[in-house]
């Protein structure tokens, strides 16, 4: 009767543990996820791809002002998420950056499922979501916080090595083709970026010693097999109905960008390093060796293998994101994980040692106190913080008046301003904005970019860049009928 006792309290523990943390989940992934407007440069194209796509239903090529988009040549499946988002929620922030968070959410699973079924503990699986959820480098814009390709990439590179890693240590062919199927997924995704972690794992198998039972199983080319009809199938369909396109991912993605700087992003080798260290993962860094040893030194065998993985993969991919030319403070993301689960060895010795170790006769509340104080301590200042930077950022002067501009269009969209008949006069990459644009016309609302150059009398100009604002004030005669924080539109009554 005493054993049936404890299961049913270990059972309900678990209840409490997985709804605790799906709640302490949902504020940094899911919360005000709409709150920002859509930041330029990759969000907003891949929002341009997505409504393109939602409007013309192309599916197979991307475009771009109506033309394929041979500047932005990753595959299609982040942007047929997107597609498929704005069918169900309408075009707007929400479609565009869902797909990101669930992916956040479905790792989240995919963690507590492979703590489950191989370490045999909710509590490590519960603790890497902790750390990760916390983690300023995965919870961030241009991760899961906006609809950029990083957070679904990062679902598939986890799941397919963690899969991996349990068919290495289980011998189970459904885990191998799981591996095989999330690598594709990862490819689908960003390209060549999902094959990053293949060099860890070829380490990895040949400390095991397993590269001979891998080549004479006849299910790994199975697998690769899949990976070359999906993959394969798709660049060349892609290039089929898009000539030069597979030119374009060479010179984009391939040896372009790894040999070469792209678009002025050169930085030092340890670039991702000091980042991790002092900004992205600041609170959690210094615990990243007491949880190798605490991992090295577990009883627990399966925790052993999962931090020396964990290392192999870190290390391995670092080297080879460190070593291109092209560097971005974002392609770091999908090494989160994987420092999550390192942490997590840590966590769980110290949470074990508490709760089965720790010999106290009396006072039975002490050991969940402990527990309490133990967890309460680790979390709550980066669980904070986390919680800080995305729900009152849209209030900060910063976000106002670097995206007022954006801001206006939207409040348009959402019927808050007539811009019926204005112009918009803005130099240099315009997507961000061009993504209302595109909403507002589809409403009847007619508005559309021009040059400086274009100005005539009767024009209703939206401006928010100096030059264009002092270009108008200096050459033209006219009204203000809007002022912000940047933002002015000028109604035009003729030359000076």
């Amino acid at each position: 009767m005493s054993g049936i006792n404890k299961i049913s309290s270990e059972l309900r523990l678990k209840i409490v543990g997985y709804v605790l943390l799906l709640g302490l989940v949902y504020f940094p992934v899911f919360g005000h996820l709409e709150n920002l407007s859509i930041r330029e440069w990759d969000e907003a194209r891949l929002a341009i791809n997505a409504y393109e796509m939602y409007r013309d239903g192309d599916i197979i090529v991307t475009h771009f002002n109506s033309l394929p988009d041979m500047w932005n040549t990753k595959p299609s499946l982040m942007v047929w998420f997107q597609s498929v988002g704005m069918h169900i929620f309408g075009p707007g922030e929400l479609a565009v950056r869902l797909p990101s968070a669930l992916a956040a959410l479905f790792l989240i699973f995919g963690f507590l499922y492979f703590s489950e079924k191989y370490i045999k503990s909710f509590w490590f699986g519960a603790f890497a979501v902790l750390v990760l959820i916390t983690a300023g480098g995965y919870i961030q814009k241009h991760a899961t916080r906006t609809g950029d390709y990083d957070s679904l990439l990062t679902l598939f590179t986890t799941m397919h090595c963690l899969a991996f890693l349990y068919y290495i240590e289980t011998r189970k062919n459904i885990a191998l083709y799981l591996s095989f199927m999330m690598v594709t997924l990862a490819v689908l995704t960003k390209s060549i970026q999902g094959l990053l972690f293949l060099p860890g794992l070829f380490i990895f198998t040949l400390i095991r010693k397993d590269i001979v039972h891998l080549i004479k199983n006849r299910h790994f080319y199975f697998g690769m097999l899949i990976f070359i009809v999906f993959v394969g199938g798709y660049y060349l369909l892609r290039e089929s109905v898009n000539p030069g396109y597979l030119e374009a991912v060479y010179n984009n993605e391939l040896g372009g960008r790894y040999l070469e700087t792209i678009e002025e992003h050169q930085e030092p080798f340890w670039f991702y390093f000091n980042n991790i260290r002092l900004v992205f993962f600041k609170e959690w860094f210094w615990f990243l060796p007491f949880g190798l040893v605490a991992g090295y030194f577990s009883r627990k065998r399966e925790i052993r293998q999962v931090t020396l993985f964990s290392l192999i993969m870190i290390v391995s991919y670092f080297l080879i994101i460190s070593s291109s030319k092209t560097k971005l403070y974002w392609y770091d993301v999908p090494l989160y994980p994987f420092m999550a689960l390192i942490i997590a060895a840590l966590i769980h010795f110290i949470f074990i040692f508490i709760k089965n170790k720790l010999r106290i006769r009396k006072a039975t509340w002490i050991k969940p106190l402990l527990m309490t104080i133990l967890l309460v301590g680790l979390f709550y200042k980066p669980y904070k913080k986390i919680i800080d930077t995305f729900y009152n950022a849209q209030t900060t002067s910063y976000e106002q008046k670097t995206f007022e501009h954006e801001y206006l269009l939207r409040d348009a969209v959402e019927g808050k301003y007539n811009l019926q008949n204005h112009v918009i006069i803005h130099q240099g990459y315009n997507v961000h904005l061009l993504f209302y644009v595109y909403q507002l016309n589809d409403q009847g609302i007619n508005i559309q970019f021009i040059q400086k150059e274009g100005i005539q009398k009767g024009m209703k100009v939206i401006a928010h860049q100096d030059e264009i604002k002092n270009y108008i004030e200096n050459n033209f005669t006219f009204e203000i009928t809007y002022e912000g924080w940047k933002v002015k539109i000028y109604n035009i009554n003729g030359s000076k």
